[in-house]
């Protein structure tokens, strides 16, 4: 059973960096090079909010419920 967390443990690290590399790449398009209106800014900004807050915790509780 050990590995099987380790499994989890990676998964959840890579689409925690993934996630979190949106911000970045976000305010680079939005506020940077102004590619994108304001609106597509706070919507982009909400989204990976909602997939980083919630997203990332709820894999971790679906994962461990169906692991026991």
């Amino acid at each position: 059973q050990g590995g099987d967390g380790k499994v989890l443990y990676n998964f959840v690290a890579n689409r925690t960096a993934e996630i979190w590399c949106m911000y970045p790449v976000m305010f680079a398009l939005c506020e940077c090079t102004k590619t994108f209106p304001e609106e597509i800014e706070v919507a982009g900004y909400a989204v990976a909010d909602v997939f980083a807050k919630c997203g990332i915790p709820m894999m971790v509780w679906v994962s461990s419920m169906t692991t026991n």
